[in-house]
């Protein structure tokens, strides 16, 4: 057998290794209520990539467009952790019940700051790794922004409950309480987990 044969067999028992386990710490994660969407390769980077599921962080509709809205939130904002390599992101997407919402909130330039507020009373600044210049979804009949903030750390996110966020808008600063105040502490321990 030559070596070029044993170098790819070695290189497939290994992929099918890494799959084997992968999958396996998938199920573990998900017994204890993880949802778990990807845990693999990134196609574009080729790095590894888990990435939980999205859950609803905050809603938010002002009083006077509650009546035009019908039921409906103005501001929906979900949640989740996402892995790259090493790198903890969480990923905010805030959806917007109108058109003209880049007239009205702009976008979420790079290195912009989210704000997180802890219900001790203390806060944590992250910053956003990218443009989120919205795109409108003519299904949802929403602008949509997808924003990616880097988590520096890891430990005080998975031990403290929030209490309200506060997003850097280019036309201004909006602040929103927090409907699931453990969804990033839940996310990060079945992170921890795997």
């Amino acid at each position: 057998m030559g070596t070029k044969h044993v170098n790819m067999t070695m290189k497939m028992l290994g992929t099918l290794l890494f799959i084997v386990l992968s999958y396996a710490q998938m199920l573990n994660a998900q017994d204890a209520n993880c949802n778990i969407v990807l845990n693999g390769i990134d196609s574009q980077l080729y790095v590894r990539r888990i990435e939980m599921g999205q859950e609803v962080l905050f809603s938010h509709t002002h009083p006077q467009l509650k009546a035009s809205l019908r039921n409906r939130e103005m501001v929906i904002g979900k949640a989740n952790i996402s892995v790259l390599d090493d790198d903890y992101y969480i990923r905010i997407e805030v959806a917007i019940a109108s058109k003209n919402a880049r007239n009205t909130y702009g976008y979420i330039p790079q290195t912009n700051t989210l704000t997180i507020k802890f219900i001790d009373g203390k806060q944590t600044y992250l910053y956003s790794a990218a443009d989120a210049k919205g795109i409108y979804d003519q299904r949802r009949k929403k602008m949509v922004y997808n924003v990616f903030y880097l988590i520096k750390d890891v430990k005080e996110l998975r031990k403290k409950e929030l209490d309200k966020i506060g997003i850097f808008w280019t036309t201004g600063y909006e602040e929103y309480a927090i409907y699931d105040i453990q969804l990033l502490m839940r996310q990060l321990e079945c992170l921890h987990k795997l």
